[in-house]
């Protein structure tokens, strides 16, 4: 599953599917449009397009074509908040999550980028764009990619959302030289396509399966077990 960027051009995504589909496991890939972006209908939203993002991925499982148990989603950039919250929701079935050049949150982005105006960010910004809330949520296997030339998103961002998701059983920072925001995979090469491929098997591993579907129990139990305490608490 493959949730673009915010500047949407249908060519250039080619390149992703060339490199998946065209490596030794030949991977499927499903790109898609949310809403406000190519030929879909309406308006680009915050609240729309974590709906679509669920409607996309419960339309994945349906296909006839697609083992709805070998899933993994790659998020770039903006399309890294949908993709996260998707994970997240079918977290069950879902096998990885790859993350490029996202953000941990519009908050942090705009506290960092737009330091001069953080005091007014609350009410000039209706999206939170929350990503790294979710990370310590992940059990399942996660690979950020940060292009180190990045200039579109903060430096700190994507290793702040690697930090955070340490309930993962196993996640990986793949750091590109020369890469901006749009061309990690021009400048990553065949090392990272070799990156993406081995990620990818990784996941499908029997043990890391095992282990994340143990550690995502975990994690529920945990959760569970903290909502009967704040229940008890206002009790009192």
């Amino acid at each position: 599953m493959y949730y673009h960027e915010n500047d949407y051009f249908p060519p250039a995504r080619l390149y992703m599917i060339e490199k998946l589909y065209n490596s030794q496991k030949r991977h499927n890939v499903v790109m898609v449009d949310y809403r406000g972006f190519g030929d879909s209908e309406g308006k680009c939203n915050e609240k729309g397009m974590l709906l679509d993002a669920n409607a996309i991925i419960e339309y994945v499982f349906s296909m006839p074509e697609i083992n709805p148990y070998k899933i993994v989603v790659f998020g770039a950039a903006l399309g890294g908040v949908p993709a996260t919250h998707a994970t997240y929701n079918y977290q069950e079935k879902i096998k990885g999550l790859i993350l490029q050049n996202t953000i941990p949150s519009s908050e942090h982005e705009g506290r960092s980028l737009l330091w001069f105006m953080s005091p007014f960010l609350s009410y000039i910004s209706t999206s939170k764009l929350d990503n790294i809330s979710i990370m310590p949520k992940l059990a399942i296997p996660v690979l950020f990619v940060k292009g180190l030339k990045d200039d579109m998103t903060t430096k700190d961002g994507l290793y702040l959302m690697y930090n955070e998701a340490s309930n993962s059983v196993y996640r990986k920072m793949h750091e590109v030289a020369n890469a901006d925001h749009y061309s990690t995979w021009y400048h990553g090469g065949e090392e990272f396509k070799e990156v993406l491929t081995n990620f990818i098997v990784t996941c499908m591993g029997p043990s890391v399966q095992s282990r994340s579907e143990a550690r995502l129990n975990l994690l529920k139990q945990q959760w569970t077990e903290s909502k009967q305490e704040e229940v008890v608490k206002e009790d009192l």
